[in-house]
């Protein structure tokens, strides 16, 4: 997105007839005593290169704080074409590299350590989840991001950003930034009790072995999408068509039988969740050991 001020008078076309009868455009104009009428053309507008046409109307100029959504030299080069004075591409990153950047990371840090502060204050046990996403999808990312979340306040607690030239490949940018934000959290002397990621097969063995005491579950969400593709790609064999329409229903009660054990009993959600083998065959008794029946009212023939 970018944040632009500009005078109105910009967005009109050149004037090439100018005298002192010349009125102000809008209410503002009348009410600003500041305000003058345009200085004449020096010489003809089609023949007037980009910086004559910001020496002419300098008093228009505009100013760009960032550009965040747009690439800046597209949007450099659409105020060229409009002939609007803007900074040069080098005049933006420069200011970019030397005022946008520090104030965003001198205010996160100072976010970061209050949130780190409040959290040893309250001495409730930490549990962080933490996930990786990369700048672009499949194998071949060049950066990847990953962010610890305090579940229980729903604040981020720390990023790492990692390049994939710092690992072996793309695919241990996620394993990097995991590792770095646990140690920097050891660095501040913050125990992690519990922690929640996604399936990766090298987080699991990293947790595994350098976090014993760490108590590692798995992120429903992440579980919930890996069984939906398998159940789409299931859909697609012969005669099993009607699959498709109970995978909303199947991945519905695999976060139900999660969220509806806030202990998080692992026998009472293995058992939660096969009944619903059980359930798509109307039967609701006689699940398991840890969840016998079912906990919804007796439901008719016909539901």
């Amino acid at each position: 997105m970018t944040s632009v001020g500009i005078q109105s008078s910009l967005l009109q076309p050149p004037l090439h007839d100018y005298d002192n009868t010349v009125k102000p455009g809008s209410a503002h104009d009348q009410m600003d005593p500041t305000w003058q009428p345009p200085l004449a053309p020096t010489q003809d507008s089609a023949e007037e290169d980009f910086d004559s046409k910001c020496d002419r109307w300098e008093h228009s100029a505009i100013f760009l704080d960032s550009v965040f959504w747009i690439p800046a030299k597209k949007t450099l080069l659409v105020l060229q074409y409009l002939g609007m004075c803007s900074n040069s591409l080098r005049t933006f990153f420069n200011h970019q590299r030397t005022l946008l950047h520090p104030v965003i990371e001198r205010v996160w840090k100072e976010e970061q350590r209050m949130l780190l502060d409040e959290i040893r204050f309250t001495e409730e046990p930490l549990i962080l989840g933490g996930d990786g996403r990369a700048d672009t999808p499949g194998h071949n990312a060049k950066f990847g991001s990953y962010t610890l979340m305090e579940l229980s306040t729903s604040k981020v607690v720390h990023v790492e950003l990692v390049q994939s030239n710092e690992v072996k490949n793309s695919n241990a940018m996620e394993k990097e930034g995991l590792t770095r934000s646990v140690h920097f959290l050891r660095e501040e002397e913050m125990h992690i009790p519990t922690i929640v990621t996604d399936r990766h097969l090298q987080i699991q063995k990293w947790i595994r072995e350098e976090m014993p005491d760490t108590v590692h579950h798995y992120d429903v969400w992440h579980v919930a999408k890996g069984l939906r593709k398998k159940m789409e790609a299931l859909v697609k064999e012969k005669d099993c068509s009607i699959v498709g329409r109970w995978i909303r229903s199947i991945c519905n009660h695999l976060y139900w039988a999660a969220a509806s054990t806030p202990d998080g009993n692992g026998d009472v959600i293995r058992d939660k969740w096969l009944s619903v083998v059980n359930h798509i065959q109307n039967t609701h008794y006689g699940h398991g050991k840890h969840f016998p029946s079912c906990l919804h009212p007796d439901l008719g023939q016909d539901d």
